[in-house]
Formats: structure tokens, sequence, C-alpha cells
């Protein structure tokens, strides 16, 4: 055999063109056999995919969202408390003023949002950045000529791709007791009242239910809260120095302040500011608002958290729920001495929402520490669980002071002398307070404490609001007493 290097040059070129288009023609032959195979399969490979067959299927393929991926409001023991959007859009179940709904969203296309819903109000709203998806569940199929479809890749069993789901967020609120609690308001058929009940250990709101079921919620609409407001002003007295717990106060039914127009719903005789507490003297009360001055009301109903929600914020600067009223304390500049008297009893420019009622009661059984409610536990993504801080607590007033007002608000519904005496089978410490609307109409209510063994286990509020003044009275003994029938332990074990 010629050796390589013995060939003429001429020949070595000539077979090195040679080897290099059978190179080349080997090539071309391995592509083609594995295009065919592609398209005889179906693979999606690149040449495939640009090719004119593909093109073909890709007009008749078909891709539907069969989930959105949003997560869940869920109750405190983990049910869902709407089990799918479609509920929460038509407002049913449980307090839908709470969980808000969902809707489409303003702008859309939106390059943060990959569906388009957006929360329009309650929970929905607030959480929405928690709970959107990151992506939808999807299958596609092919709509064949005769109009019937099939997977779009036949024995492969279609497409699919699963969500990237939302958060589910765990709230608060006791499922079985909050429906307890809807099913007394509705039992009574008033157009506004509400029931709040909060647990002491946390400030967690295991209840916050509502007569009315529009877009806010009865238990945080502010209302005039009448003397209920008186709390505030004993806490502010005392701690201030500006009365103390032995001095008496005489009440032969009228007001002794000049420019000031009051008479007190009864003589009540000479009573110390425990006694004024438990039997609501008005004369009291007015004398003390007028000593305290505008500022030192306004600081004391700032401690207490009054003029908020009442709730503790998911994030910070951004209201839970975000239909729910702030209290007010003052509307108009001054401090003239009618001013005064008529805020110390709960009337002029007060108001305050049930749920910071309920939030008040709870500060004065913890010995004066005032932290807000919290409505939401934490939410849970990916298996992993993100809980949400107990909101720190806060002075608002001394523990003598808070005792001493304890001890009133007991003689309230334990001694017969008290404005709550009806309720004293309850073991309850409790204030009421009714506040006069135009036309003989007023709020009525009473927040309070409820004790086992001696010591606060949890706090209430509940209101009826703009009723006819007897028609309030009794719907609210009715109601409250509905309400504390419910065992303790039962708030306890929530």
């Amino acid at each position: 055999m010629q050796r390589w290097s013995d060939m003429p040059a001429t020949k070595r070129r000539l077979l090195f063109i040679h080897g290099i288009w059978l190179v080349a023609i080997l090539g071309l032959s391995a592509k083609l056999v594995a295009v065919m195979a592609c398209l005889r399969l179906g693979s999606g490979v690149e040449s495939n995919i640009r090719g004119q067959r593909w093109r073909i299927d890709l007009e008749h393929f078909r891709t539907e969202m069969v989930a959105d991926g949003r997560g869940q409001i869920r109750f405190r023991d983990g049910t869902p408390w709407s089990p799918a959007n479609e509920s929460v859009q038509r407002g049913v179940g449980l307090a839908p003023e709470l969980v808000g709904r969902v809707g489409k969203p303003d702008v859309w296309p939106d390059p943060q949002l990959v569906v388009p819903e957006v929360g329009r109000g309650g929970l929905e709203q607030a959480l929405d950045p928690v709970l959107r998806s990151r992506r939808p569940a999807l299958v596609g199929q092919l709509a064949m000529a005769d109009g019937r479809t099939q997977p779009a890749f036949g024995s492969l069993g279609g497409y699919g791709l699963l969500p990237r789901r939302g958060a589910d967020i765990v709230t608060t609120i006791d499922s079985r007791l909050q429906t307890r609690a809807e099913e007394i308001l509705r039992d009574r058929g008033m157009r506004h009242a509400s029931i709040v009940e909060i647990d002491l250990r946390h400030r967690d709101a295991l209840v916050v239910a509502s007569a009315a079921h529009g877009v806010e919620s009865d238990a945080l609409t502010a209302i005039a809260p009448g003397s209920v407001f008186k709390l505030v002003i004993a806490a502010a007295a005392l701690d201030t120095h500006v009365t103390w717990s032995k001095e008496r106060f005489m009440c032969d039914g009228v007001v002794h302040l000049p420019h000031v127009a009051m008479r007190c719903w009864r003589v009540h005789g000479e009573l110390s500011i425990a006694d004024a507490i438990a039997q609501s003297c008005d004369v009291t009360f007015a004398e003390l608002g007028v000593r305290l001055g505008r500022t030192a009301i306004e600081k004391s109903a700032h401690r207490f958290g009054l003029p908020s929600t009442g709730l503790a914020p998911v994030f910070a600067g951004q209201a839970t729920i975000p239909e729910a009223q702030r209290g007010i304390v003052f509307r108009r500049s001054g401090d003239d001495a009618g001013l005064l008297a008529n805020t110390a009893i709960g009337q002029e420019d007060v108001r305050m929402t049930p749920l910071a009622g309920a939030v008040l009661a709870a500060t004065l059984a913890s010995g004066g520490e005032y932290r807000p409610a919290r409505l939401v536990l934490g939410w849970r993504t990916g298996g992993r669980w993100l809980p949400m801080a107990v909101p720190p607590a806060e002075r608002a007033c001394g523990r003598y002071t808070a005792a001493v007002i304890g001890q009133a608000m007991w003689r309230a519904v334990h001694d017969p002398r008290g404005t709550l005496y009806a309720l004293h089978t309850y073991s309850i410490a409790a204030k009421s307070g009714t506040a006069e609307l135009a036309g003989g109409r007023v709020n009525a209510w009473v927040v309070g404490y409820r004790i086992v063994g001696g010591c606060p286990s949890s706090a209430f509020a509940i209101a009826v609001a703009d009723e006819p003044s007897g028609q309030a009275h009794r719907d609210l003994l009715t109601i409250a007493k509905a309400w504390l029938a419910q065992p303790a332990s039962a708030m306890m074990k929530s």
C-alpha cells in the first residue's frame, strides 16, 4: 500500500476534499433522521417548534386557567373562612365585611399581577400582596377540526402547569364563637349591633360580629359611647391626682358648673368615684372633666387607643381592615366647661368603635397595660409558618387606678344600685353606656370582662346602635344575656 507521504501532492488534496464531503453528508443525514423522528414523536425540540407543522398545531392550542392560585383566609383552627373566592365575591358566609372580596384590578395588564384580580376591601385588600398568586394553574388542549378537544400531547396526558400559590392567612377568629354571636344578633333582628370578644393573654380578637353585613362592620364603626367613656375620665383623674379614691362627691341631680346646663339621670346623693362609676353619675364626671381639661382628656384617650381602630396593624402604617373607622375625642377647638362636661360623659364629639371598647375593658382587666387587638395570627407559605408578633404592651394607666376602676365595674354588676344589676348572675365586671342621639334614639353599650377563678379571662363589648331608647336597652340586655351564657371555658379554650 502506498504511504501518504509517498503520494503525489495532487492526489493527497483530492483525497482530503473527498473526506470533507463524506463527513458533511453523514452529518446532514444524521440531522435529517433526527428531525423526522421528532416530527413523528411530537417532541418539542427547537427544529420542530420552528417548523411549519408545529405552527399549524399552535393555532388550535387552547389553555385554560383552572385555579387562580390565590391564598385563602382561614379561621384560627385552620379551616377556610371562605371556601373559594367566588363565595367571597358574593358576600356570603361569616362576617363577609371582614374578609372583603376579590375583584378586577383598576389597570390590566399589570406586570405585578399574573392573574387579573386583586383584593377589594377587608383582609383580602389589606393582605393582597401576601395572598396574591405567583402563577395560576393551567391546562392545555388541542381543538380539532370537528370541534372536539383532546390533550395537547395525546398519550402523554396533556399539558398542565401547577400553580405557585399565595400564602394562606390564619386569623384569630374562632369560627364556632363567631357563628354563635352572629346567630344571636340575627335572631334579635336589629339593623346595627355588634358583639366583640378579646382574649386577654395575646389580645386575640376571637369574635368580631356585626348585625349588618355591608361594606363596613358595626363592630368597627365609630359611634358615640356614652358613659363607657367615663372609664377613661376616671383613669385620667386618678392617675393625675385630680381626685382620689376616697373623695366624696354630691349629686343632687343637677350639675353646678358655670355655663353648664346638665342634669343627671337620677339623684345619687353622696358618693365616691367608684360609686360614680358603678351608678354612672353624670354630675361627678362632668365635674371631673372640667377639672382635667382638654389636654389631659385627650392624652388619656390616646393611651387607651380610643382614637385608633383598635386593631394591631399587620404592616406598618397600613390598616388591617381598610374600612375600620378611627375614634374621635374632640372635633372642634375650645376648652369651655360645657364642652368638657359633655365630653366627660361620652357625648359631644366622642366616638369609638365597639372593638376599641373591648380593648378598653381588656386594658383595665390587665392592670392598665394597653395592647391593640390582633386579628391575624400569621400566614403559611411553602410549608413555612410565619407568625405575627404579639403587640407590645404600653402603660395606659397605673395598676392601682385599674384596680379601683375594676372594683367599681364589678359593683356596677353585683351591687343592687349598679346600672348592670340585671346581669348579676354572670361572673363579670362591666360598665354600661347610653349615648343620646336625635329624635329620642340612643346607642346602648356594655363593655367588661369575664372573671374565672378570681382572675379576668377575656374582655367583651356589646353595642346596639341608633334605636329608640327603650327598645335599645331591651335588645342590649337580651343580647348580653345570650352571649354571656356562653361558658368562659370556651373563650379560654380558643
